[in-house]
Order: C-alpha cells, then sequence, then structure tokens
C-alpha cells in the first residue's frame, strides 16, 4: 500500500499501531502440546473454530456461552482434552457434531440436556464428562449408548431409576461430587458390568482431573455396597 500525501502516512501509522496491538492467533503453535485457555471468547465465530482446532494440545473454552452448529462441527477436529464449561445446555444439532470431537469432551455446565441431545452425545468415542445436577431416568437410559469413560462432574445424587437405566453403559462411571446414595440405586450401579468412581459426602481433589476415573476410589460391578 502506497501513501502519497501526509495524511496518508498518518493512517500507515495508525494501521501499524493497531496491528501491534491485536491480539496473537487464537491458537498456539501446531505442535504445542501445552493446554490453552481463552477465557475473552463467549461466543465462538466457525472461522475462529477451525483455528483453535489446530491446537495440538487440551482446549479450555469455558467462558463461551454461544457455539453455533458450525463451530461445533468445526471442534470435531481438535484432537486432545476439550473443555466447553459455560454451555448450560444444548441442541441435538450441537451435541451431533460436538460426538464427532476426536477426544475427551467436558461439559461440565450443562443444566438441561434432553434425551435426544444425550443420545447425540452417546456416540462420542472418548470419555465424557457432564455437570447434570439432576439426572432423569430418560436421560441416564440415552447417555447409557456411550462407550467410555463417562463422568458426572455436578451429580449429587441419582435415583433407582436412573441408576438401573444406565445398566447398558459399557464403560467405567464415575460420580466425584455424589452426596446421597440410596441402597436401591447402589445395587442398580455394582450391577454395572464396568467400574462405578464416587466419592460419597467428598469430591475429588481440587487438582483431580474429571476425566480420570482413576483419581477417586473405584469398586468394581462384583462388589457389593459397602465392601471395598
Amino acid at each position: 500500500m502506497i501513501f502519497k500525501d501526509a495524511a496518508g502516512r498518518v493512517v500507515a501509522q495508525a494501521l501499524a499501531v493497531i496491528i501491534a496491538v491485536l491480539p496473537a492467533p487464537a491458537h498456539a503453535q501446531p505442535d504445542s502440546g501445552e493446554p490453552l485457555a481463552r477465557p475473552d471468547l463467549r461466543m465462538l465465530v466457525p472461522v475462529m473454530a477451525c483455528d483453535l482446532a489446530r491446537h495440538q494440545g487440551p482446549l479450555v473454552l469455558d467462558s463461551v456461552v454461544a457455539l453455533p452448529v458450525e463451530s461445533a462441527a468445526a471442534l470435531a477436529a481438535h484432537r486432545s482434552w476439550l473443555s466447553l464449561g459455560g454451555l448450560d445446555a444444548i441442541e441435538q444439532k450441537q451435541a451431533a457434531q460436538l460426538a464427532r470431537h476426536a477426544g475427551p469432551l467436558a461439559l461440565d455446565g450443562l443444566v438441561v440436556l434432553p434425551p435426544a441431545s444425550a443420545a447425540a452425545l452417546a456416540r462420542l468415542r472418548h470419555p465424557l464428562s457432564v455437570g447434570l445436577l439432576a439426572l432423569a431416568p430418560e436421560t441416564a437410559r440415552a447417555l447409557a449408548g456411550h462407550r467410555s469413560i463417562l463422568v458426572f462432574s455436578r451429580l449429587g445424587s441419582i435415583s433407582a431409576e436412573a441408576a438401573e437405566a444406565l445398566a447398558a453403559h459399557r464403560g467405567p462411571i464415575a460420580f466425584p461430587r455424589l452426596m446421597e446414595l440410596s441402597y436401591a440405586a447402589a445395587l442398580a450401579l455394582a450391577r454395572l458390568p464396568h467400574r462405578v468412581s464416587f466419592d460419597l459426602l467428598g469430591g475429588p481433589a481440587d487438582d483431580a482431573d474429571p476425566l480420570d476415573p482413576l483419581e477417586t476410589p473405584l469398586i468394581s460391578a462384583a462388589e457389593t455396597p459397602g465392601q471395598k
């Protein structure tokens, strides 16, 4: 660009200043495995989602509260741990795209998860963490189709009906914040084919990874309630 007058030179200098203070590209270096957090983002537009998906380390986007379907589709290319803790609800189309994600997925801010959305999320082939405060049997039944580690990161109690609905799940399940467990629910969980992790009246350590079932005590399906 060539400026032929003084006004043009001023514009050029202003552009140089603007470029100098622009934030760095959204993604870290392609060969970086370091975690990347973007607390400044509240809405993730598709072009930025494509950029972020190239990051090879964990991606923490917990400030994002609006996720267009196109952005969810772009994030599917990301191949490491992805946290979208700012989403309190998710529609079926968004869930279907996020289920294509090539790594663990944390949706720990979820409050609303309709069965249709849960069924779509269950297609994820990697660990899944959801922050539901209540688990309806219909949603539990839909999530039972998941085939990897399933974490209910904020669930404080679970009904016997919801526990029984999880019977078809074919992977470890963790309840790190469980505060109440009835005898009937415990019996239902004990019949699960894989190991169950929970810390009654406690919770994981502050630095515990909610997607790592080894961070909390485990019981096997063969153990009865009260046994270690």
